[in-house]
This record gives structure tokens, sequence and C-alpha cells, in this order.
């Protein structure tokens, strides 16, 4: 079974809280803290679970951008800017192309919004 956020607190010797702040990079942390957690974390092979977390903040972290085949020279530099400028950020950059197809595009949107998918829809046309 897969260790859980608790599980590294509890081996650490901190709170589940703690050990999200660290995950987090918080500045707040010391660093005798944030080593303990980091080898708890690397002896139990915790992975954070994204998705929930997703579920639990109501938030995706994620920004999606819509363009018909991503094969134009402003659309690949678009991405490259934007994957360079959120480099640092929590934000992952998830890609949808509709290949041309006008009820691909509605359906990938309705997906998005409806499905709560992405935190920001950029659409490129």
């Amino acid at each position: 079974m897969a260790a859980t956020i608790k599980d590294v607190a509890k081996l650490a010797g901190v709170s589940h809280t703690t050990v999200s702040m660290v995950i987090h990079k918080d500045k707040r942390i010391t660093s005798i803290t944030r080593e303990k957690v980091e080898k708890a974390i690397k002896e139990l092979n915790y992975h954070p679970n994204y998705m929930a977390r997703s579920l639990v903040r109501g938030k995706s972290n994620a920004i999606a951008v819509v363009a018909t085949y991503f094969s134009s020279m402003f659309e690949v530099n678009f991405l490259k800017g934007l994957e360079s400028e959120g480099s640092d950020s929590p934000y992952n950059i998830n890609q949808y192309s509709t290949r041309g197809r006008t009820e691909s595009k509605q359906e990938i949107l309705q997906s998005l919004l409806y499905g709560k998918m992405a935190d920001a829809v950029i659409i490129l046309s």
C-alpha cells in the first residue's frame, strides 16, 4: 500500500501540515525539519497524490492550451514561452488539439470547463 502524508508525518515526528509545507517548499520550515521530512519521504517512497489534492481544494493546478494542431511557429513559441515563464509555478500545462474539427473543440472546452480539469483555458486560433 502506498504511503500517505500522515505516514510521513508520523515517521518524521511532525504534523501532516509540516510535511505539506516541506513538499511545497515553504520558506518558514527550518532546514533541520526539512531534512527530517525529506528523509521520511525518501524512506517511505512517498509521492503526493495531486488528484486528491485537486478534489479537496477545488483546483486542478492546470492550464489548458487548446489549438488546432500546435504546428505553427506562433503556437510552438507561445508554448515555449508559457513553459519557460511557468517553470517555477505549481501549474502544469496541458495541450489539447482539435485537429481542425469544430465539434472536437466544443467537446474539449466542455470537458475542461464543466469537468473542472483546468484553472485556466487559453485558446490559440
